[in-house]
């Protein structure tokens, strides 16, 4: 058995190398043409889910700055967009941080714990 989480979706088994941290947070991306506001959903070490109004296409490197804690802290991270969803989705992309060592990715994640998204 692997040591990353398995999550049940739609009847298939998603595995995973990290558990991801639900949460609700703003953040803002850098796609080369200045600052987008977005919204995180979720985080883990490896990488992040994020709601934008004008998504950057698949596989444009991305500056991503994260609310860490409750306070005004920021973490600017480098990323890659991995996947796009269509507009049924609401903006949503997927996207992996580049050149972020696993245990930075992990303090991040937990870092951003504060913002986690209540259980429905």
């Amino acid at each position: 058995m692997g040591t990353g989480k398995e999550e049940a979706t739609g009847g298939a088994v998603e595995r995973r190398a990290h558990a991801r941290v639900q949460v609700s947070a703003p953040a803002e991306y850098d796609a080369g043409a200045g600052w987008s506001a977005c919204e995180c959903l979720n985080v883990s070490p490896g990488g992040a889910r994020l709601r934008c109004a004008r998504p950057p296409s698949a596989l444009t490197r991305i500056r991503l700055r994260l609310p860490v804690l409750r306070d005004a802290a920021q973490a600017e991270v480098e990323a890659v967009v991995l996947a796009v969803g269509d507009a049924s989705t609401g903006g949503e992309l997927s996207v992996k941080f580049v050149g972020l060592p696993p245990e930075v990715g992990l303090r991040l994640a937990q870092a951003m714990e504060a913002h986690r998204r209540p259980a429905v």
